[in-house]
């Protein structure tokens, strides 16, 4: 057996068929490699990267008992969808709802990523009656509730908190909801109450928030244009996390002014610099407001973090 062919069967046998009831099939003269990592430890939703080949389900390996279907979001350009009754290509931020109880395969002739959603029948059909009719027509990464779940995704993908484990539930039917919303939604979804929707415009607002920290005229209106959203409706979803836009650009421009004077790489840069940098147009407000959130001047806390680290 050649290091090639023990690489697959050790991948095979010991996680794919075991764990996912899959399997690979390599194209010729490619080294394989497989690497998978859940989006959230938790929930059924995971990344998961490939060499050029296809991913494959015979009928040996069809439980049917299992009534789940698979929500792929391509991560890469140009994967296929080989099935009985389910034939697409999938651009990058396409995606497509599949049945898991019938035979197929999914790939590319180059090397491929997707994520992969597993949502229970009950759940789906619970939320979009006529689930079984839509898994052949592929998303196009332009629908606006397809965004969105995106968006929640990215968040919690890159996001510093540590989630509670008593907000899985919650979050895994943000999952369900805005996949749901994106199969079945022939328009935009609006500014909706539906929760799913408000959260994921949320981690939206807050991803755009953090991007913009440098630029000191950065307002909720400006906010508000990029999501073409109503003011109104972002200070209603800011309210949703306890906090307004102000507060919640204060604190992101505070703690990365912190980050900034504690990091070597910026021993060189003037604190006044540094509150330049992260957005502060003011530096003397910057000081009074960075002493009132940590309770030591900026200063102060960067020479106490010399002090204890020679």
């Amino acid at each position: 057996m050649t290091p090639e062919e023990r690489s697959i069967w050790s991948w095979r046998e010991n996680y794919a068929r075991r764990m996912l009831r899959l399997d690979f099939e390599p194209l010729p003269a490619t080294v394989f490699h497989s690497a998978t990592a859940p989006v959230v430890e938790g929930i059924r939703a995971v990344n998961s990267h490939f060499s050029p080949g296809f991913t494959l389900r015979d009928a040996a390996m069809v439980k049917q008992d299992d009534d789940a279907f698979a929500f792929v979001i391509a991560r890469s350009a140009e994967i296929v969808i080989d099935k009985p009754r389910q034939q697409a290509r999938l651009g990058q931020g396409d995606a497509a709802l599949l049945r898991i109880d019938e035979p197929g395969r999914l790939g590319a002739g180059r090397p491929f990523s997707y994520l992969a959603m597993m949502i229970p029948q009950a759940e789906l059909l619970r939320r979009l009656p006529k689930a079984s009719a839509t898994t052949r027509a592929p998303l196009a990464r332009s629908s606006q509730s397809l965004h969105l779940l995106r968006g929640y995704l990215r968040t919690l993908e890159t996001g510093k908190q540590v989630i509670d484990p008593a907000l899985l539930q919650t979050i895994q039917n943000h999952f369900y909801d805005l996949a749901a919303l994106a199969v079945s939604a022939a328009k935009a979804p609006g500014e909706t109450s539906l929760s799913a929707v408000a959260a994921a415009r949320l981690a939206m607002a807050k991803d755009i928030v953090e991007g913009r920290l440098h630029d000191p005229d950065f307002s909720i209106g400006a906010l508000s244009s990029e999501m073409q959203l109503s003011t109104r409706y972002v200070q209603r979803l800011f309210a949703m996390a306890d906090t307004t836009f102000t507060d919640r650009i204060l604190a992101s421009r505070l703690e990365r002014a912190r980050d900034a004077l504690l990091a070597n790489a910026y021993k060189p840069m003037r604190v006044s610099d540094i509150a330049l940098q992260v957005g502060f147009s003011d530096v003397s407000y910057f000081n009074r407001t960075f002493r009132r959130h940590f309770g030591a001047s900026p200063s102060d806390m960067r020479a106490t973090h010399i002090k204890r680290s020679d």
